[in-house]
């Protein structure tokens, strides 16, 4: 009789740790990570089903969960040939609510994508340690709410992401040190965080793209470990708050670059100088935004790389240079938002037969066409927007 009753007890115990469907045994934590119930990969699907409001995301998305079905019928899941999950992707109207420590359990899981959509819906804080314990990782984007000034993602003191190689995350308190780490990340997307890249960067040498805006005022947003990465060919930096301060000389030295990005990043840089922007040999868009620029350099035109120019919102004065033409690959060109920036539109600009977008608003530039212009093959759609 006993033995009856301890077996009655063991089964009730184990059915108490069920869901839906699934099973676990144990729990367990780490020293970097809360401790979480040790589930079954259905039973913790189960789980985060219940803790992001399952229950009321669109019938199409919540299509096979809770339910007996393989789990690479799930929508949203994916699982290798051993059927262990390897994707998991939430990104649709009504995910919203804070993902569970036990997301762990999924030891095999390569992508992870919880994002949030207008309605205010998405991952909200905290968001456990235990995602950024997660040593199979290789894509991790998390996304919170922007509607919700309250909510954001705290960031932990340490990731154990080895294999990481995409990251993307919105809505973050916290300094990023941590990606030191990462060592195998090759593209970045951080918004809505802090607006002080971290010296620490430099660690991310296979790192080829960086999209960071920032909010707030920044101390240093641009730290010289960034010319360490000489697979960089992507780099765009925003900040809500110019750095009042010029660029760096050493942003010039990052010669892997082919698209720079630089929009409130100083408030009174001043003038260009052409010989330092020629050092990027690769540079095909260059975009340089509220960055107090005060001149358009006459030998950035010997640059024969650049495609896509943009120097809008600056305290541009004088004119445009008649080296413009020089330059026949340039596609997009815009000098908007310029007031103090005045004069004809040289004839030269005719030279350039790949042009097919050209922005003057917000400019003292004589509207007078030239007519070289005319021979240019989208004539009729650049002078429709020009100004």
């Amino acid at each position: 009789m006993k033995k009856n009753v301890m077996l009655l007890l063991a089964v009730v115990a184990m059915l108490g740790m069920y869901s839906c469907k699934g099973g676990s045994t144990s729990g367990e934590g780490t020293a970097d990570a809360p401790e979480f119930e040790k589930l079954d990969e259905r039973a913790t699907l189960i789980k985060i089903f219940e803790a992001l409001n399952g229950k009321e995301w669109p019938e199409d998305n919540k299509a096979g969960w809770c339910t007996d079905a393989p789990l690479g019928e799930w929508e949203g899941v994916e699982v290798d040939e051993a059927g262990k999950v390897v994707e998991l992707s939430l990104f649709h109207r009504g995910v919203k609510g804070t993902l569970p420590a036990e997301i762990q359990n999924l030891e095999s899981l390569k992508l992870l994508n919880i994002d949030f959509d207008n309605n205010g819906s998405g991952i909200q804080n905290p968001v456990p340690a235990n995602v950024f314990q997660m040593t199979s990782l290789e894509s991790l984007r998390l996304g919170c709410p922007t509607s919700h000034e309250e909510e954001y993602i705290q960031l932990p003191e340490s990731f154990n992401l080895p294999n990481l190689t995409k990251l993307t995350i919105n809505r973050v308190k916290g300094d990023f040190h941590q990606l030191g780490t990462c060592t195998n990340l090759e593209d970045i997307v951080i918004k809505n965080c802090t607006p002080d890249i971290p010296e620490e960067i430099g660690n991310c040498t296979k790192l080829t793209s960086i999209f960071w805006e920032g909010q707030g005022a920044p101390t240093k947003p641009l730290t010289s470990a960034l010319t360490k990465l000489t697979a960089l060919k992507t780099l765009q930096l925003y900040s809500d708050e110019a750095y009042d301060e010029k660029l760096p000389d050493f942003i010039w030295d990052i010669t892997s670059l082919k698209s720079l990005t630089l929009k409130g990043v100083a408030s009174n840089q001043g003038e260009l100088d052409a010989e330092k922007i020629a050092k990027l040999s690769n540079i095909e868009g260059l975009h340089l935004n509220k960055d107090g620029i005060t001149n358009i350099p006459d030998g950035l035109f010997d640059i024969p790389t650049i495609k896509y120019l943009d120097l809008s919102k600056n305290a541009i004065s004088g004119s445009i240079p008649a080296s413009i033409g020089n330059n026949t690959k340039l596609q997009d060109i815009d000098f908007s938002d310029n007031p103090d920036l005045k004069g004809s539109i040289p004839a030269s600009i005719g030279n350039l037969k790949d042009l097919y977008d050209i922005d003057f608003s917000g400019t003292g530039i004589d509207q007078n066409i030239p007519a070289a212009m005319k021979s240019l093959a989208k004539y009729e759609d650049l002078v429709k927007d020009m100004f």
